[in-house]
């Protein structure tokens, strides 16, 4: 198994046999291309034991979302939506953002954005799958993975010619908590912030999250600046030069992330853009429920055979 790479520093840290058909092999990218030269990326790829030596199917590079890792896309309890992907002929890639699963805390933890990883690590992860694969990969980003993506392809990080298309799972960027909206109390929200380094929610998942995320989802919130970088202008304005196709899966049962707002991004893209929504389903139970796992999987199936002729 290749361990090594032509652009930057990156390590087999881990190679797991799970029963005898998955295989989860965990690279280390240092990509040494932001301001925290200390960032360390963790990346797993899925394979199972005939994938020895053969050539695999597309690339997926799933991104999940806050206070989660990549067992979000691989929970114990049932067959997430990694595994079903692999056992559908493709080639999964799970990426663990910064300080979040097997990526290590990096010296400037409480700067680190969605906004940098936009711009620095899912850059890094592209190139290095494009370098183990020298395949265009098709990009899965739920909630707040999906807004990184999102802005990392407004921005121009993203190469969207080394791209087959992206998946938004219950992705919103307009919906935000009145507490957020409010002078008053956007003001309360940051001065409670000052002496805090992170935050967790056990109802959505086990990781904690810096403060400087939390920062970041109060300045978006705000009505005057909304979804933004720290420096320029709106990502609204520049995804309409995005002409990828993109699916938005979302759940009907789902408040905050609630197909309005969904699709209010996924409409802010400036290729073919599909939007379905599954009854029943709400931003938790779509992808920890054996049920819900099946449900996008045959959505994706569906949307790639009719726009990528697979």
């Amino acid at each position: 198994m290749k361990s090594s790479s032509q652009l930057f520093s990156v390590s087999l840290i881990r190679a797991d046999v799970i029963e005898t058909d998955l295989i989860k092999d965990t690279y280390l990218i240092k990509p040494d291309n932001s301001p925290d030269l200390t960032v360390k990326i963790a990346v797993t790829r899925l394979g199972s034991g005939s994938d020895v030596g053969a050539q695999r199917g597309t690339p997926v590079i799933l991104m999940h979302g806050m206070y989660q890792n990549r067992s979000a896309w691989l929970p114990s309890n049932v067959d997430g939506l990694a595994r079903l992907l692999l056992n559908a002929g493709y080639d999964p890639w799970l990426i663990d953002c910064r300080a979040h699963g097997d990526s290590p805390y990096n010296e400037q933890y409480k700067s680190n954005t969605y906004e940098s990883c936009a711009q620095f690590d899912l850059p890094a992860v592209q190139q290095f799958v494009f370098e183990m694969t020298n395949q265009k990969a098709l990009w899965v980003g739920n909630a707040e993975g999906g807004i990184a993506i999102s802005a990392s392809l407004a921005g121009g990080y993203l190469n969207q010619s080394d791209m087959s298309g992206l998946v938004l799972i219950s992705t919103q960027v307009s919906k935000f908590p009145l507490s957020h909206r409010l002078p008053l109390s956007r003001l309360v929200s940051k001065l409670k912030l000052l002496f805090k380094t992170y935050a967790g929610d056990h109802r959505f998942g086990p990781e904690h999250e810096s403060v400087g995320i939390l920062k970041e989802q109060i300045r978006w919130s705000s009505w005057i600046s909304g979804w933004r970088p720290k420096k320029g202008s709106t990502y609204w304005k520049a995804l309409k030069k995005i002409s990828l196709p993109v699916i938005a899966i979302t759940g009907a049962a789902e408040k905050r992330h609630s197909t309005k707002h969904c699709q209010k991004l996924l409409q802010a893209f400036g290729g073919a853009t599909y939007l379905i929504e599954l009854p029943n389903f709400n931003y938790l139970t779509l992808l920890s429920t054996q049920v819900g796992a099946d449900e996008i999987l045959l959505c994706l199936q569906k949307w790639l055979n009719a726009n990528h002729n697979q």
